[in-house]
């Protein structure tokens, strides 16, 4: 579950560095006289994680955990299958041994809880049926994430204020876009959680046995909450316009619906006639909502299905 992970050591003593240094094999540089060493040429054979020793004597590990687990099982930097917290902590400490730092005052200061599903839903129908995550009254809207190709990744915002960040994803497009082969005949999304900007958390604290369980019972707790776009049960002969204005109409205010739609005609994109049609109904929903009913889609039962079993799994196996 837990992926890329950050984590730093201020003043390190020169004993803590030659160590390091010996035991990852980092390489020296010089700037300005001072001394700093890195694995940045290296790290892609050594599991993937970067190490740095900076010219102010502070450490910085950073990378991917289950990668790194895969990779010391079978040299490749993949992580599409299962990786239990149980697993994360023995990587961990792997990843001490092989490093050579002492863990005292060392803090993480970010991490992802990520997730696999083997899915017979095609990835892309399923992301355009995402539409957030949260409680009504506090839920995080997605959206297509324009880094990726092919609409293929949906995120909240990613602005520096928010600590917490979703993502949703096709993970063998992404292995794919990122050139590594992927499992075959095989369909995977990926859900994940960032936390950006952690505080006041120490590695050894983070790593204990009732952390890494409350760690996996909040992700379980939030991701519980994806939120999917309803379908609409209608009249007979209704137009696919009123059917898709009458989606949003459940999940936004009839005043945001209307601003939509005067942007839309503002920009050109909208036809007058259209416009006024559309206006109309929005302004008349109270009365209209009643022949527009509904439901939840065939895609949400399958994506609860495949959901709840992947995570009755890892409840069964969180005793570390």
């Amino acid at each position: 579950m837990i992926d890329k992970i950050r984590f730093s050591k201020k003043n390190l003593s020169e004993c803590e560095i030659k160590k390091i240094v010996l035991t990852s094999r980092l390489q020296s540089y010089d700037a300005n006289g001072l001394k700093h060493y890195h694995n940045q040429r290296t790290k892609n054979f050594n599991g993937g994680m970067f190490i740095k020793i900076d010219t102010d004597k502070s450490l910085k590990i950073e990378g991917s955990l289950h990668k790194y687990f895969t990779s010391l099982r079978n040299k490749k930097t993949d992580n599409f299958d299962s990786f239990t917290m149980y697993q994360a902590k023995e990587t961990l400490l792997k990843l001490i041994e092989n490093t050579g730092f002492e863990t005292n005052n060392t803090a993480i200061n970010f991490y992802e809880i990520g997730l696999n599903i083997i899915t017979d839903i095609e990835p892309k129908e399923l992301l355009k049926s995402v539409y957030s995550i949260g409680d009504f009254d506090k839920e995080k809207l997605f959206y297509i994430d324009a880094k990726f190709k092919n609409e293929s990744q949906k995120i909240t915002e990613y602005h520096k204020d928010f600590r917490l960040v979703y993502k949703v994803y096709d993970k063998i497009h992404e292995m794919k876009d990122n050139r590594k082969e992927p499992p075959k005949n095989t369909k995977i999304i990926r859900i994940e959680t960032i936390h950006k900007r952690v505080e006041k958390t120490f590695l050894i604290d983070f790593f204990t046995d009732s952390n890494l369980k409350r760690v996996q019972r909040i992700f379980f707790d939030n991701w519980d909450k994806l939120n999917f776009f309803v379908e609409i049960v209608a009249p007979k002969k209704t137009s696919v316009s009123k059917i898709e204005l009458s989606k949003v109409l459940y999940k936004k205010s009839q005043s945001d619906v209307l601003n939509g739609i005067f942007e839309q005609y503002k920009n050109n994109t909208m036809s007058i006639k259209i416009y006024y049609t559309l206006k109309r109904f929005i302004e008349n929903w109270e009365n209209e909502k009643i022949n527009f009913v509904p439901t939840k889609s065939l895609i949400f039962y399958q994506w609860e299905k495949l959901y709840n079993s992947e995570k009755q799994s890892y409840n069964n196996k969180i005793n570390l």
